[in-house]
């Protein structure tokens, strides 16, 4: 029987010998026209680069001109999926030809076709793409073809890949079909990492790649687990005891089961007979509690990081609601605290966005401000005409605050120390002999308040008040930070402080409206002119109807004197 079998196995490597011989053969064929094959996919690849290349220019122009950004380049992460693909093919499907057998001669030619294509990803990364790529040398990003060379040779990933693309699978022909001597193809670990942080670089959500790469970490594990228990049953004999496999149904399937319930130390399996068995398992027991709880530490971690956020949320407000029990404040008021903070978590996703900024350099802030909030503030009549670099500083100043509905912005009678810019929602200005008669109403992109702002003496009272109609988010900016900007844009100041003056007569005649100055030559009512550049006026000199203001207006010419 042994004869027989040992004839049989002659007889099936013979056929498979036989059917490997012209795959043998276009693989020889394939090697001696690499560098053809390699320019036509190069072709294929950067097709989408090749419209801003002389059409006059050979392939080998394009090929030398061909590089990769050190920083996120899509088409490098493009091609390093296919690299990990590969990679997690050798990984994956090794160990499981090396024991199980699944290798067969009928189906080893399609085995052989996609160690072929893994192997030309393989060279293709180690002979035109890795040298390729950019990298930075203290501070400066070097570019230089031959230093890229250079580099990639010098490190640690280099010497993997060229171990990795020897072709110990000619040894096929002398010992046979043994997947065995693949096995230098999972060395390539270091491209695999490098897909990882790149992926989570551009990735919005890089959370849940995380999430599935460490379950992929866990599946990977329980698989060669299963491998190996497959190796111990046939090395003790299928179905010699009770602890290994017995050779019925799906031989992955039971020992990935077997291999779930021991790593994850599930129990209720067969105890061990042999002192083999019982050295494999107390390995395996060992092995899977280290290897587990790792896998489940990195889990949390990794949700840990997602839900940060949400963490500080919640204890900011919980700690804010245990301050106010503690000194019994009133539950209307409690209700409000709350309805701000989830108000503010959902409609910015933090609570305070200058603390995100801070963490930037200054140009970053500045670039990340005007992106989110230039259009708004260029929209205001205000600072139509001032310097745009003025109002870039003044984009960094600007803080931002949400009221909630029926919150006062400002009271009449109060110091104004600020002026407001609606970023999102509505306000109401309220007036009327018992203050409650809706005036008018501001939207996104209004400004009020810039009086006060723009005056140079006392007396910035509040003219009216000022209340949030609903959820309201107002950009706020305080008077010395705007003396503070100004200080370097004289011009700006000047036209700022013009607007200032038109709009405190504005706000005058709004209360003036009353005053009778008598008809005219032609018995017409008097009405005053548009000119109050000469006017020198104060918030102050608007809220007081005697005020000297109306001496200094400029009637029409023929009530002059």
């Amino acid at each position: 029987e042994k004869k027989n079998s040992e004839t049989g196995a002659r007889g099936q490597y013979s056929t498979a010998l036989k059917g490997l011989l012209p795959v043998s053969l276009g693989t020889i064929y394939l090697i001696m026209n690499l560098h053809k094959f390699i320019k036509i996919f190069l072709g294929c690849f950067v097709a989408s680069t090749e419209q801003c290349i002389n059409k006059s220019q050979t392939r080998r122009g394009v090929l030398r001109k061909m590089y990769f950004c050190c920083f996120p380049d899509r088409r490098y992460i493009g091609w390093l999926f296919l690299v990990t693909v590969a990679y997690n093919w050798n990984c994956w499907f090794i160990p499981l030809r090396l024991v199980f057998p699944v290798q067969t001669s009928s189906n080893m030619i399609y085995w052989i076709i996609i160690d072929i294509l893994c192997d030309i990803c393989y060279i293709c990364d180690l002979v035109i793409f890795q040298p390729r790529v950019q990298f930075v040398r203290g501070g400066d990003i070097i570019v230089s073809k031959i230093e890229m060379k250079k580099f990639y040779r010098s490190t640690l990933k280099f010497r993997l890949d060229v171990l990795s693309i020897i072709p110990f699978d000619v040894l096929y022909v002398v010992f046979g079909f043994n997947a065995v001597f693949r096995a230098n193809k999972v060395v390539k670990h270091l491209t695999f990492f490098e897909f990882n942080d790149r992926l989570e670089a551009i990735m919005d959500k890089a959370y849940i790649y995380r999430v599935i790469r460490t379950t992929g970490y866990l599946l990977f594990i329980l698989h060669v687990n299963a491998c190996i228990y497959y190796w111990a049953s046939t090395y003790e004999g299928l179905g010699s005891t009770r602890w290994v496999y017995d050779g019925q149904g799906n031989m992955y399937l039971r020992c990935y089961y077997w291999a779930v319930r021991t790593l994850i130390t599930i129990g209720g399996l067969p105890e061990p007979v042999t002192m083999f068995e019982i050295i494999f398992q107390l390995l395996n027991f060992f092995s899977g509690v280290f290897v587990f709880s790792s896998l489940i530490g990195q889990m949390r971690d990794v949700i840990g990081a997602a839900t940060a956020g949400q963490n500080y949320y919640r204890a900011c407000m919980d700690n804010t609601v245990s301050y106010m029990n503690t000194y019994t404040i009133p539950k209307i008021v409690q209700n409000r605290v709350r309805t701000w903070y989830e108000y503010t978590w959902d409609s910015q996703g933090m609570l305070d966005e200058s603390e995100l900024l801070e963490q930037m350099p200054g140009k970053m802030q500045l670039a990340i401000a005007v992106d989110v909030n230039f259009a708004i503030v260029n929209k205001v009549d205000l600072f139509k005409g001032c310097d745009t670099q003025m109002i870039y500083d003044m984009l960094l100043r600007l803080k931002s605050i949400v009221y909630l509905p029926g919150d006062f912005v400002c009271k009449k009678g109060e110091i104004g120390r600020e002026m407001y810019i609606i970023k999102q929602g509505e306000v109401q200005v309220l007036g009327g002999p018992d203050g409650t008669k809706v005036l008018v109403t501001l939207r996104a992109g209004a400004v009020f308040g810039e009086i006060s702002l723009l005056a140079a003496s006392g007396g910035n009272r509040r003219t009216a008040n000022v209340v949030a109609h609903g959820f309201a988010n107002l950009f706020i900016l305080d008077k010395k930070t705007l003396n503070e900007i100004l200080v370097h844009y004289p011009d700006s100041e000047k036209l700022l402080r013009k607007k200032g003056k038109t709009q405190a007569v504005k706000c005058f005649i709004g209360h003036h409206q009353h005053l009778d100055l008598g008809p005219d030559f032609n018995g017409k009512p008097v009405k005053l002119t548009e000119d109050w550049s000469h006017v020198n006026i104060t918030p102050s000199s608007c809220q007081q109807p005697g005020s000297p203001i109306l001496n200094q207006l400029k009637y029409p010419d023929h009530l002059q004197g």
